[in-house]
């Protein structure tokens, strides 16, 4: 599994639709850890598009969340190496 950690912005989870994501993610992958924090610090990506931070490290983003849902369920479905 090449994503072991996502987290996400308050302000995207409720403005930009990322709650979708939160909500499959925790449904249909339950080992991956999640958490919402107030501010990511990436202002500029949050109010453009959905966006997570996979692994404490990589910025993850789409035009939509379900294009956003597609991206991050091949990440996590891709073993490393």
């Amino acid at each position: 599994m090449a994503i072991r950690k996502l987290e996400y912005c308050f302000s995207n989870l409720q403005n930009n639709g990322t709650g979708l994501v939160f909500d499959t993610i925790a449904r249909e992958f339950p080992h991956i850890e999640q958490r919402r924090w107030a501010c990511l610090g990436n202002c500029s990506e949050c109010f453009k598009k959905p966006f997570v931070i996979a692994d404490d490290r990589e910025i993850v983003a789409a035009s939509t969340p379900p294009e956003l849902l597609d991206k991050l369920r091949n990440a996590i479905e891709t073993p490393i190496g």
